[in-house]
């Protein structure tokens, strides 16, 4: 017997004796379920597939046009690309009478990412897609049975957003219903936008990581930086003319600069890129709490950097006002020690925001020293430790410091000896008052 005789006749090479592969015999169903009709084609460009069709309309000679070229001139029609007239006049015909799932799955994107209230073209879409309901592929059915409303050529987002409402997670419950970008999409953003107006004032976390839920789903693409910066008013919202307790204060704080960058570091890209789309009154918010922040920071960081005594009245001073709501800015420039220190009280802490800090600079007699810079109201104010004097600056002043620099130094920004815009500590506390009778005017 031959070689090839012996193989045949084996048993174990017998294909009829092989048991059937369960797993990936399952994962080919549910592939075939969710993209039915696939076609195995050569590859050809978007302007070929074009062309094929007006060839064959002209000369109504169908040889070698399939469904895929089909599909991809139908996309360009639907995305509003140039087509010619004859082609366009075709596609249309063909989405309104076709069976196939793959051209109606085009249709269902278009009517997403287009939709316009009132469109005569977002209703001709709606129409199709009621009218070829039953040849819809299973992903589509299955979200417009989910989610009727989403054929509302008037309200969809509306009634989308009303939907989103009452589900905890607004983006796994829309993967679940079928969609398969739930950021993509016209319908998709206004859907967002009208959430966002519906939900209401965001005061508990459980509130906070569920719009973060959407704007950043894990393991999904974020939304982008426009659409999260409407999600970071809506958090900010409440807080415009009140104050949330401390613990809320610092997570809500914690978790938007962890996302988003430090308002205050207007020289990182991520940063810039993202305040500016921020409305003013919401950042003033954030900037308001990072300057308690910042406050707090400096207390702990000099008196376990120097132990200075004379410390804790001008914080408590400091703080007064800014509960006052007079204080609406504050930023912190340590010296060399003091910087080392408030990496480790920081690294302990675990706190998120507190590490941001500038380098205080100066040499000599002043090389020790840790620096406030604050806004109080019309007046730019620079506090300091040990025997630095409390200075005062116009905000039209050129020499004042502007806040969230990278370093200072604080033998620099110092008025002369007699200025009449500069006081020292005295131990009786005049120097309050004579703050006070400044910044209050």
């Amino acid at each position: 017997m031959s070689l090839i005789e012996t193989i045949r006749a084996s048993r174990i090479a017998r294909r009829q004796e092989l048991a059937a592969p369960i797993e990936l015999t399952q994962a080919a169903a549910n592939v075939k379920r969710t993209f039915p009709a696939v076609v195995n084609a050569t590859p050809v460009s978007v302007g070929e597939a074009i062309q094929r069709l007006d060839i064959a309309l002209r000369k109504w000679d169908w040889e070698g046009v399939t469904v895929g070229n089909i599909s991809l001139a139908a996309r360009a029609f639907l995305e509003r690309d140039k087509i010619p007239h004859a082609v366009s006049d075709f596609l249309k015909r063909e989405l309104e009478a076709t069976t196939s799932s793959i051209l109606l799955d085009a249709v269902g994107e278009a009517y997403f990412s287009g939709w316009t209230r009132h469109s005569e073209r977002t209703r001709w879409l709606a129409s199709i897609l009621q009218a070829r309901a039953s040849h819809l592929s299973f992903r589509w059915k299955q979200l417009f049975v989910a989610v009727p409303e989403l054929l509302d050529i008037d309200e969809a987002p509306l009634r989308l957003a009303e939907k989103m409402l009452v589900q905890a997670d607004p983006f796994q419950w829309l993967l679940d219903a079928g969609l398969a970008s739930p950021h993509a999409g016209q319908l998709s953003t206004e859907a967002y936008l009208a959430w966002l107006k519906l939900l209401p004032p965001v005061v508990t976390k459980q509130h906070v990581e569920r719009i973060f839920g959407w704007i950043r789903p894990r393991g999904h693409q974020p939304v982008s930086t426009t659409l999260a910066a409407r999600a970071v008013e809506k958090l900010l919202e409440p807080w415009r003319a009140d104050m949330p307790a401390p613990e809320f204060r610092t997570f809500l704080t914690d978790r938007i600069i962890e996302a988003f960058g430090d308002p205050r570091y207007e020289s990182k890209a991520e940063s810039k890129a993202f305040w500016p789309l921020v409305a003013l009154d919401r950042r003033t918010v954030l900037l308001r709490w990072l300057a308690g922040q910042s406050i707090d920071a400096l207390l702990d960081i000099i008196m376990k950097a120097t132990g200075n005594h004379m410390w804790p009245p001008r914080h408590h001073f400091w703080k007064g006002l800014y509960d006052r709501g007079l204080v609406t800015e504050a930023w912190i420039a340590l010296s060399t020690p003091a910087m080392d220190i408030a990496g480790n009280i920081f690294s302990e802490g675990g706190g998120k925001v507190g590490q941001a800090a500038a380098l205080q600079t100066a040499t000599g007699n002043k090389k020790e020293t840790c620096l406030l810079i604050m806004k109080v109201g019309r007046y730019t104010v620079v506090e300091g430790s040990h025997d630095y004097r409390v200075h005062l600056f116009l905000n039209t002043d050129r020499r004042a410091p502007a806040l969230y620099q990278n370093e200072y130094n604080a033998e620099k920004i110092m008025l002369p000896q007699n200025d009449r815009m500069a006081r020292i500590h005295d131990i009786h506390g005049g120097w309050q008052s004579w703050v006070e009778e400044r910044v209050l005017r």
